[in-house]
């Protein structure tokens, strides 16, 4: 999912403070070419420190840059989209201040369980994928000032030898991203044809055409 992709769902908000024009959507991944150049700090590396310590699950990548990108203000609005283990949104929730205003997304339920245990029944969690999550929303009509999406796997899914994704441990090839669900990707490489895995190596794996 992309920003004009999230415009076009409605979740910009013509409701927000002076300071900004429409809701600030921030995608770290994408972010992470606008500042790499920076170098680091003391302040980085004392946020990242404070970050481990405090939930040794997960480090949210480059918060001092998303929090100094989103710049967020009491009383705004929050959607995550990828909610994870909740590095982002606490450090956005204590600058919002109002964390009942908030939707946690997530496609993986250990994930949602985390969220539940950090933050209690305060933000709506969403157990759900981002994209899914991105229309339900719209077709609600529910707008965000701030709306962060952290694209990829993280750190549990690669340590966890039992989540499949590891390349360095063994464990069960599964690689589900949400295990509630059947497939897994030992039943794609064992029982799928081979042009059946052509063609999701040429559509996914960004291979040549």
């Amino acid at each position: 999912i992309t920003a004009p992709a999230l415009a076009h769902c409605g979740l910009r908000s013509s409701g927000c403070p002076a300071r900004r024009t429409e809701s600030t959507t921030c995608f770290a991944p994408h972010f992470f070419n606008h500042i790499a150049s920076k170098p680091d700090t003391v302040q980085n590396r004392k946020s990242k420190m404070h970050q481990e310590n405090q939930n040794h699950l997960h480090t949210p990548v480059l918060l001092t840059q998303v929090l100094q990108y989103l710049d967020p203000r009491e009383g705004d609005t929050y959607l995550d989209l990828t909610g994870g283990y909740g590095g982002h949104a606490a450090a956005i929730l204590e600058r919002t201040k109002h964390p009942e205003r908030a939707v946690l997304v997530d496609r993986d339920e250990a994930a949602i369980a985390e969220l539940a245990k950090r933050f209690g029944g305060k933000p709506t969690l969403m157990h759900q994928d981002f994209l899914g999550a991105a229309r339900e929303i719209a077709r609600a009509g529910e707008r965000f000032d701030l709306i962060l999406a952290d694209l990829g796997v993280s750190s549990p899914h690669l340590n966890e030898a039992s989540r499949g994704f590891a390349i360095n441990q063994g464990g069960p090839l599964d690689m589900r991203m949400d295990r509630t669900q059947s497939l897994t990707a030992e039943q794609v490489v064992n029982t799928y044809s081979k042009q059946a895995l052509t063609g999701i190596l040429k559509r996914y794996g960004e291979e040549p055409k």
